[in-house]
């Protein structure tokens, strides 16, 4: 199973505290509300044990976005320790929006990396992507995403290789198979939300744009997860996250959730907070 940290998302693809107004609540229901939020921070913090070994992982991505409600800037906070390592990493992925093209960029000292998305009806179809060091590029690649009928996502390629497959049923993303893993199936429990929920555990390579315009993607929708497991009976591959203990604010929109993830060697409790405004 995948993590947070490793690809922003089995959740563990996750994400203690975060401030929220007076007018917010904790509520086993979501409100029926039509108020219309932009997500401004997920924070996670994760404990758990890996090969025997306890960490604490605290991750947080905060959204900047600029007079038309398009985001701008994304400041990614990883503190990472065990018993035998510490990291603490910051950094800072701007974006430019013009007309059907949506660019990224990350600069640290001389090195850069630049991401170009192409829109065709309002979904991102294709992305360029290089990084290169003193002005040289020394990779670059370009991603495909391919969608059904209802402009949700089914696959995604990269260097006209196959790297994710998605399946959808009655608008739910019901499994996803990242070529390099095991597939994965999603089972959701009978709540909803307003907004949307993110969908942070399926994105390889698909940028923080995810996480705030997932309507870009075909990825925007209120079911909530419940379950996510491998299908595999090969028993080092084999794991679950279960999704838990949603709170909503006084709008309808998940304020908070855990989640706990098992795999062969590991295990992972983690508390999600979400931040809209």
């Amino acid at each position: 199973m995948k993590t947070f940290r490793t690809i922003g998302l089995t959740l563990a693809a996750v994400l203690m505290c975060v401030n929220f107004t007076a007018c917010e609540e904790d509520d086993d229901e979501p409100a029926q509300n039509n108020k219309s939020k932009k997500l401004v921070e997920i924070k996670s913090v994760s404990n758990g044990k890996r090969h025997g070994k306890n960490y604490t992982n605290t991750e947080t991505l905060k959204f900047s976005y600029d007079e038309n409600n398009r985001l701008v800037s994304c400041e990614h906070n990883e503190e990472y320790y065990d018993e035998d390592d510490e990291e603490n990493n910051i950094f800072v992925q701007n974006y430019t929006w013009e007309g059907n093209t949506i660019s990224a960029d990350y600069k640290s000292g001389d090195y850069h990396e630049h991401y170009l998305h192409k829109l065709e009806n309002g979904l991102i179809k294709s992305t360029s992507y290089s990084f290169g060091v003193n002005g040289a590029t020394e990779h670059s690649e370009i991603t495909e995403l391919t969608y059904n009928s209802d402009n949700r996502i089914i696959e995604l390629n990269i260097v006209n290789n196959l790297k994710a497959r998605y399946t959808w049923e009655n608008n739910k993303l019901t499994s996803f198979h990242d070529e390099d893993f095991v597939p994965e199936s999603i089972s959701y429990n009978d709540k909803t939300c307003n907004g949307y929920f993110p969908l942070f555990c399926f994105t390889p390579g698909l940028s923080d744009l995810v996480y705030t315009n997932p309507e870009l993607f075909g990825l925007k929708l209120n079911a909530l997860p419940s379950k996510i497991e491998t299908n595999t009976d090969i028993e080092v591959y084999k794991g679950s996250s279960e999704f838990d203990s949603y709170t909503f604010d006084s709008d309808g929109y998940v304020k908070s959730f855990t989640v706990n993830s098992y795999d062969y060697g590991s295990e992972e409790n983690c508390t999600v907070t979400l931040k809209w405004e």
